[in-house]
């Protein structure tokens, strides 16, 4: 059985997509914390959009964008569990490039963060999505249940 989906949409960010129903939004001042534009979470994952402003020439392949933007995404206190994988997952007009990246917080708490940069066709519009789980001595994130939402949000992913 499918679950209901929420719609999001932001003019002025120019994306929309939809989310499972049992997600949130996060609409207060917390979202600050984060670093995020948009924030949605469920009890055991949080998702996020960020803007991100760059300036691309014309000339610089999809491909070596999204490399250097990803590899610049990742701390030195974090460990690459699986390098950049380009479109992982498909962008209606747009490319994307995927990296999974764990942080460990003390001996129990790991943390992986999936990250995507995805940007349209334009180069004028993109975004780092983070995807977080909290895990415990894990080399994957979750569940297929999980993963399928995942590709759900992204399939249904427009620039507006």
């Amino acid at each position: 059985m499918e679950l209901e989906k929420k719609h999001y949409e932001n003019k002025e960010l120019g994306i929309s997509f939809d989310y499972p129903s049992d997600w949130f939004e996060i609409t207060d001042e917390s979202i600050m914390s984060f670093g995020a534009d948009v924030l949605i979470h469920s009890d055991s994952v949080i998702f996020g959009f960020k803007r991100v402003y760059l300036r691309i020439t014309s000339d610089v392949p999809f491909e070596m964008i999204i490399k250097k933007v990803l590899k610049d995404t990742i701390y030195p206190e974090e460990t690459i569990l699986e390098e950049s994988q380009l479109d992982k997952y498909p962008i209606r007009n747009g490319r994307s490039g995927t990296v999974i990246v764990k942080r460990s917080y003390g001996d129990k708490n790991i943390v992986l963060h999936e990250r995507t940069f995805i940007i349209n066709d334009n180069r004028d519009s993109c975004f780092i999505t983070l995807f977080e789980q909290d895990q415990e001595n894990t080399k994957s994130l979750d569940s297929l249940n999980i993963q399928k939402q995942l590709e759900e949000i992204y399939e249904s992913f427009k620039f507006l």
